[in-house]
Order: C-alpha cells, then structure tokens, then sequence
C-alpha cells in the first residue's frame, strides 16, 4: 500500500510540473508584468492547445502470478497475526487480557484487575520497558489532574503518545537487535526503514465510555499528513 502511494504521489508531481512547463500566463493588462507573467519570448510563440489538456496516461499495473508451494501451505497466517487486548465490561467492573501469543504455562484468556495496564509489542501485558513504564506513569498522572471530571481525549492522545524520547540503551530487554530496540524504544516511533518495510507510528486511538453508554473515539492517523477525526455514539441499554 505504501509502495502504491507514493508511485501514485511522484506520477502526480510528474504530472504537474509537466503542465507548469507548457503553462504560458499573459498579464492582465497590456504592459504590465508581473512575477508570475511568462517571458516575452513565452507570450509571442504561444499558440491556443486545441484538443485535451493534457491528459493523465493511466499505467496499468502489472500482476505477477506466483504457484503456492508446499512451504506456503504449511505457514498458518493466524501465528503470523498478534491479537493482544484489554476487555473491559463496566457493568461487573471486570478485565480481561486476550492474546493469541500467551507466553510459557500461560493461559490465552486471563483475568487481570481493574486498574491500569499496558500491552506492548510481543504480547505482553504490563512488561517492565522503560517507555511502559512511561506511559503507565504519565496516564496516571494526567487522570489525576483531570480528577472526576471527564479528560480530553484529544489531549490524551497528544500529550500520552506522541513522545519521541528513546531509552537509555543499557535499560532495553535485548530481545531483539540493540539498534532496532533502540528505534522502537520511544512511545510515538518515527518512522525509519527496516528489512520487512517502512517501520513506525501511524495512527493513534483513545476512547473513552461513560456510564451512561456514550462512547467516543478520537483517532489521529497519517496520510501523506497527519489528521484527525473524532467519533461520538451510544451503546443502547437493554433490560436482560
């Protein structure tokens, strides 16, 4: 999808300056010449385009067909997918931790207490990295400032998840190369090129469920740029 994009941006930038360069602008009035005015030259060689303007050639792209071996049947694409989340249902005050990476004698489907937690990469829940602990720390304080009244989701997410602060080498779990640790280390990862692609954040959620079934969700996202929308809606109550 990546890769899709940005052929589709440079064909557009292609496609753009190639118009400027066959743009001829004549000033407004006779013997007035402005910056953005085409040269003499320009004006006096100009000849009115009969037909379409310039018109965008569309490539179509090419489908290489691979044959599925034996080894691809054998890869089961559910281990390749991580599912590592928090479920919360307010009404019994309960939690429970789901993954489908449950580590050694561990169990998929585990009961955790209400309070706060954080997942990071791996499957793991509440693992002593230093950017967990981080963020652990700093949601606690800023519901603290907010008291019982209701806290900014929009806040939350610029203030919790955007930090660029990178750990202290000597304090990473050496799980995986000291150099990409290293990059991943900090809460929002700018983006930087690995092996398998392009590495880093992308999108940002918070959401937030009052008692009385309203639910709204904030999301910041990049596409070329970085936007935001946010999303309000309401849980129907029912009576079983």
């Amino acid at each position: 999808m990546q890769l899709y994009l940005t052929m589709g941006f440079q064909t557009n930038v292609l496609h753009l300056k190639t118009y400027k360069q066959k743009l001829v602008v004549f000033p407004r009035r006779a013997g007035k010449f402005k910056a953005v005015v085409s040269t003499a030259e320009e004006l006096a060689n100009a000849t009115q385009l009969q037909g379409p303007l310039l018109a965008i050639q569309q490539e179509k792209p090419v489908t290489e067909l691979v044959k599925v071996t034996a080894d691809m049947k054998k890869v089961n694409a559910y281990d390749k997918l991580h599912i590592n989340l928090i479920l919360a249902d307010l009404r019994s005050k309960s939690m429970l931790y789901v993954t489908n990476r449950p580590k050694e004698g561990k169990k998929c489907i585990t009961e955790v207490s209400p309070g706060i937690h954080v997942l990071t990469n791996d499957a793991m829940l509440d693992f002593a990295w230093p950017k967990s602990l981080a963020l652990g720390n700093s949601f606690k304080e800023m519901l603290n400032k907010y008291g019982d009244d209701e806290a900014s989701l929009n806040e939350m997410a610029l203030q919790l998840m955007t930090d660029t602060t990178r750990d202290d080498k000597s304090l990473l779990p050496c799980i995986y190369s000291s150099e990409l640790e290293y990059k991943r280390s900090s809460i929002f990862i700018d983006h930087f090129r690995h092996e398998l692609g392009k590495y880093g954040t992308r999108s940002t959620d918070a959401m937030s469920v009052n008692t009385n079934g309203e639910v709204t969700i904030y999301e910041r996202y990049i596409a070329w740029d970085w936007y935001e929308k946010t999303e309000t809606f309401q849980i129907k109550q029912t009576t079983e």
